[in-house]
């Protein structure tokens, strides 16, 4: 098996980091760039939410995060 098989099946690919997404209040004016793909992708304990109308990393608000992760 591969390394990158064994790590997409890994408890932490599916899971993301603790937190929550702020509430995304934005109106959008058309698609935008999407900086993240999940969690792992952001610096620090950042979370990848969508947020302005693109998935971008987010300083997380206190929750377990279970409803709001991408």
């Amino acid at each position: 098996m591969s390394y990158i098989y064994t790590l997409m099946l890994s408890p932490l690919f599916f899971t993301g980091k603790p937190g929550i997404c702020p509430v995304d209040l934005c109106f959008c004016s058309g698609p935008q760039e999407e900086l993240c793909k999940n969690d792992y992708m952001c610096k620090g304990n950042k979370k990848c939410c969508v947020f302005c109308c693109a998935k971008r990393c987010m300083e997380p608000k206190k929750g377990n995060g279970e409803s709001e992760q991408y």
